[in-house]
């Protein structure tokens, strides 16, 4: 292969331009390879995360541009909003059949609560027929009804849900809708007369909702964890209910295409867009707003400034100013022992530093690396390095390819692309630049480029001496529920074997004192969690029930960056497995009655949200516990304590 600079495509997006998204160049560069069908146009709308400052609206915010419009921005270097990122998921190459929505005039408005409690879930899969949302009769149908106040689908494919009335809501105008009355009425015309058992399977079919076809959704776990009673003799009295057993419910359901997207390209958009919705929900007696986000991404600098994280404090602040409290509950994330976290030690001038990718054959997903540069890094450069030995260098600012000797199809054909952000000046200067890897499927599907698997080699040389470290972060690429089986998770390589190494035969739960391997726990947490505490973000770990230390799966803190609001790693741990040799907690699936065994920070985040919904205070990460004669705290690096809901 031969390395080659990328060239702008349609859209004319630059890496010289400061601060620019990383994934806009790439996808501009490659003509959208991954991120639309074969066959399929360009988009007539961008969606977009912006940070644009507006009287009327949050300044971090999704929407959506013309290509004008983005082609406008991009040719002039001082226009506004300063920062922007594109929100279009990574396609899998063997798609379902769908074709976009038509557009309607019809929209309808978002429902209000009449409780002092809402609760908001954004997630895939909302079991709104299950005896757990179930309120009780309703006097419109005599027949039971549901707590989900509304379930906005914001799939715009065919695969959204259809029902007589359902339309896109007011703002932000695409999606689907339904209310609790139209819920109801589809209930009411699926429950067996004179008995009232509802036919949850027949309430699904009838809407088109594939993905309840499944025994177990995401989010229908994520929902059970939030509302499950809690057994006798537990956090509440026997026989009686707490505010998440009763509270309104509001479902954001993420696109289908977006759960298929285990990298989580687009999720930020989606997250901002149904945290807008859930607010929009309250009403005038609402005082508490506690939404749950079981989901991450790892392509931020991780370090509380990415545009989701900043629209959340803002969101935050704006609704206590109301005399309304708003937590987000997000959990840590699940990546603490998948060696997907790799941080270089500040460099001396001349010093370099390298690790090794190992990308998986017969992978029908790309591989994504996101690095976070230090602020001002322009005396940075990164090679990438492919497994025939071939190399593509460049400097920040700087966006190269590697691909065969004869391009005939142009950069789209690119096996792998190194894109360099412009590092940020002026009053944002302290900001650190990202830059992203995209190494492209090794399994060859359709028209796209293939990469050969095997190990890649990511290196980084300083001219000047750096006082920041250098972190990497492999994107996940495994797959979600009722999702393809599509992506075969990349890995970095511990070639001087300190990452992992054996202590009574044991391996080691935490990175040693001083780690000679650039591999990482610490750093692992999730990109969506990195805001400083006591910003309306609650981060929550997961933690062994009968051991009551942290799981080897839940993510690890610090945060990237530095300064006395960095974030040290989860709030509070809530317990998720039994115990070391009984993995797992038991949610209820999508069917009344059914109970599956799942494990993961997802589930603890809904716990927690629980406890806040009951007006109970999660606290700050807590003091070591005693434990005979040593200190032993549940995560050993953030100090966070373990609660239980009983």
């Amino acid at each position: 292969m031969q390395a080659f600079a990328l060239r702008p495509g349609a859209l004319g997006a630059r890496a010289d331009r400061a601060g620019i998204d990383p994934m806009l160049v790439w996808a501009d560069a490659t003509g959208l390879a991954l991120l639309r069908r074969p066959g399929q146009d360009m988009p007539q709308a961008w969606p977009l995360v912006v940070d644009d400052p507006h009287p009327n609206l949050p300044s971090c915010r999704g929407t959506a541009w013309t290509t004008a419009r983005l082609q406008q921005w991009l040719a002039q270097p001082e226009a506004r909003p300063h920062r922007l990122r594109l929100a279009l998921p990574v396609l899998p190459l063997r798609p379902l059949p769908q074709q976009p929505r038509p557009a309607s005039a019809q929209k309808q408005a978002w429902p209000a609560s009449a409780g002092e409690v809402l609760l908001g879930v954004i997630d895939h899969g909302c079991p709104f027929a299950h005896a757990l949302l179930r309120r009780h009769v309703t006097a419109a149908t005599g027949a039971p009804g549901t707590r989900v106040l509304a379930l906005w689908d914001q799939d715009d494919s065919t695969a959204g849900l259809s029902w007589p009335g359902a339309a896109a809501p007011c703002e932000p105008g695409y999606g689907t809708l339904l209310t609790r009355e139209q819920l109801d009425d589809v209930m009411a015309r699926h429950t067996v007369p004179g008995l009232g058992v509802v036919d949850e399977a027949r309430c699904y079919e009838a809407l088109g909702y594939d993905a309840l076809r499944h025994g177990f959704t995401h989010g229908a776990a994520v929902l059970g964890a939030l509302v499950d009673l809690p057994p006798p003799g537990a956090r509440v009295a026997p026989g009686a209910a707490g505010a998440a057993q009763e509270a309104d419910v509001v479902f954001v359901q993420i696109p289908r295409d977006s759960v298929q997207d285990c990298s989580s390209a687009a999720l930020e958009r989606y997250v901002l867009d149904g945290l807008d919705a859930i607010i929009a929900c309250r009403g005038k007696a609402t005082r508490r707003i506690v939404v749950t986000v079981s989901d991450g991404t790892s392509r931020t600098t991780h370090d509380g400034r990415s545009l989701v994280e900043r629209g959340i404090a803002e969101r935050a602040k704006v609704l206590r100013e109301q005399d309304v409290t708003l937590d987000v509950v997000v959990a840590v994330g699940n990546s603490r022992d998948e060696l997907r976290h790799a941080q270089f030690d500040p460099l001396a001038a001349g010093g370099r530093a390298s690790v090794m990718l190992e990308v998986q054959p017969d992978d029908e997903a790309a591989s994504f690396v996101t690095l976070r540069l230090p602020a001002g890094g322009t005396g940075l450069s990164v090679w990438l390095t492919a497994p025939d030995g071939s190399r593509a260098l460049a400097r920040m600012g700087q966006a190269v390819g590697l691909g065969p000797a004869q391009l005939e199809a142009g950069p789209s054909r690119a096996a792998a692309t190194l894109v360099l952000a412009a590092p940020v000046t002026g009053a944002a200067s302290d900001e650190a630049a990202l830059g992203l890897v995209c190494i492209q499927p090794t399994r060859p599907l359709g028209p796209h480029a293939v990469a050969p698997a095997g190990r890649w080699q990511i290196g980084v040389q300083a001219d000047a001496a750096t006082t920041e470290p250098i972190h990497l972060w492999i994107s996940r690429s495994q797959t979600n529920a009722t999702a393809l089986p599509r992506g075969r998770q990349a890995r970095f390589v511990d070639e001087d074997g300190q990452y992992d190494p054996p202590r009574a035969s044991l391996p080691l739960e935490t990175d040693p004192a001083s780690p000679r391997s650039c591999i990482r726990r610490m750093g692992s947490i999730n990109g969506l969690a990195t805001l400083p505490a006591r910003q309306g973000m609650r981060v929550i770990g997961a933690a062994f029930d009968r051991e009551g230390v942290v799981t080897l799966h839940s993510a690890a803190g610090p945060s990237a960056g530095h300064g006395e609001q960095a974030r040290t790693g989860p709030d509070v741990l809530m317990p998720v497995d039994f115990s070391r040799t009984d993995p797992g907690m038991n949610v209820p699936g999508t069917r009344s009655g059914a109970r599956l065994r799942v494990s993961g920070s997802s589930f603890a985040a809904p716990q927690a949200a629980a406890l806040l919904a009951d007006g109970l205070t999660v606290p700050e990460p807590a003091a070591p516990q005693r434990r005979g004669r040593r200190a032993l705290p549940a995560d050993p690096v953030s100090g966070a304590g373990l609660l239980r809901r009983r």
